[in-house]
Order: structure tokens, then sequence, then C-alpha cells
């Protein structure tokens, strides 16, 4: 949840001093934004994501798939809206990465 927060002030700051909204990458090279690396086995979420000039996605999802588990956490969706929102993330929904028609989660 720390790291969405990061990336959406990252986002709001690279969007006011670029005039657009930056990817992953953009966020990490300006220096607002440091995320773990992607290929450590210690990441508990692996995040995707893309930008334009107005909008952006960024999608938050567990590392860990346990077959034997209903779920294995939660995954999340952030976008310029500023909300994140999240779904349980398992085997029980198929491991579906969540979306902006996923509920807002409560501790924005």
């Amino acid at each position: 949840m720390q790291t969405l927060r990061d990336v959406r002030s990252a986002q709001r700051t690279f969007k006011t001093r670029q005039d657009r909204f930056g990817t992953l990458v953009d966020l990490v090279e300006a220096g607002l934004l440091r995320l773990p690396p992607a290929d450590t086995t210690s990441a508990a979420y692996k995040f995707n994501g893309s930008a334009t000039g107005n909008s952006y996605v960024i999608t938050a999802t567990p590392t860990t798939r346990d077959d034997a588990s209903a779920y294995v956490g939660w995954a999340f969706f952030l976008d310029e809206s500023g909300i994140i929102r999240g779904t349980p993330y398992g085997k029980n929904n198929g491991y579906r990465v969540a979306s902006k028609s996923d509920q807002p989660i409560r501790q924005q």
C-alpha cells in the first residue's frame, strides 16, 4: 500500500514538473520513486504500469501463487484519479488483476 501511495505522490510531482504523467521508469529516473527490483525473490508484489500525457495505470499483484489457498493476498489498481482499488487475489478468482471496476480500498 505504501508503495502505491508513493507512486501516487510521485505522479503528482512528475506531472507538475513535466506536464505529463510518467511511467514507473520515468518516476525512478527522476528520483521520485524507489521500487524493489522485480527480479528479487523477496519482492512481495510485481508492479506494472503505463502512462500517457494525461493518464496512467499501475497494477500491483502478489508474486505468490498457491493453489492450496483460496487467496494469497490482494491485487491493487491505481490510475490518475488517485484512488487505490483492490480485490482479493488467488485461486478462487483466477488470480485476477485488479482494475478500475474494483472497489476503492478504505485506507487511501
